[in-house]
């Protein structure tokens, strides 16, 4: 166990705790770029393993100092006629609008959910008291030259420009404020 200092926020690019399922196939069950939480699109919080231990989820020395969360969402869609697939040509079936917004060569993107806004915002700022982590949010989905460095919670877009997660339909400004505010 090492001491934490950072909560990484991504998504899963699927829905149905598919990635979840595959985790667990995957190398004979052996599969180590996982997370030790999940919040599906209804809210809930799965927990699979204590965040005090770590994964692979970068697969590099930083995994042992940070808390990496999966937000269950489809990624960025490609317009297909009538409708939108998925980066592997699933049809995207949820009610809510597709998120229009040129970011990283997409512009298409799955929305997330109000329930996992709020149900995000309860996990992160238990976390951050129980492994005291400051309560500072970055704001946006850029990359971060020392992202590394900072001690708060980020997001793996913010790690690299090669990573399209969280995606410009997460509201940002509105996660930072109850966070940090406690909204």
């Amino acid at each position: 166990m090492s001491v934490k200092h950072q909560i990484v926020i991504g998504h899963s690019f699927n829905t149905g705790m598919s990635h979840f399922k595959s985790w667990t196939k995957r190398m004979n069950g052996k599969y180590k770029k996982t997370t030790p939480f999940t919040i599906a699109l209804d809210g809930t919080v799965y927990k699979h393993f204590d965040p005090k231990y770590h994964s692979a989820f970068f697969n590099n020395s930083i995994d042992k100092f940070i808390i990496p969360i999966t937000l269950e969402n489809e990624g960025w869609l490609t317009a297909q006629g009538e409708y939108f697939v998925n980066w592997i040509g699933d049809k995207y079936e949820r009610p809510e609008e597709v998120c229009e917004a040129l970011w990283r060569d997409k512009f298409f993107w799955a929305p997330y959910s109000d329930k996992q806004l709020d149900s995000l915002a309860k996990l992160v700022k238990e976390l951050c008291d129980e492994f005291n982590i400051p309560k500072t949010v970055i704001d946006d989905n850029t990359h971060k030259k020392r992202i590394v460095e900072f001690n708060g919670i980020c997001y793996k877009s913010n790690y690299s420009k090669d990573f399209k997660d969280l995606s410009p339909a997460w509201d940002y400004l509105s996660f930072k404020d109850r966070v940090e505010l406690n909204k």
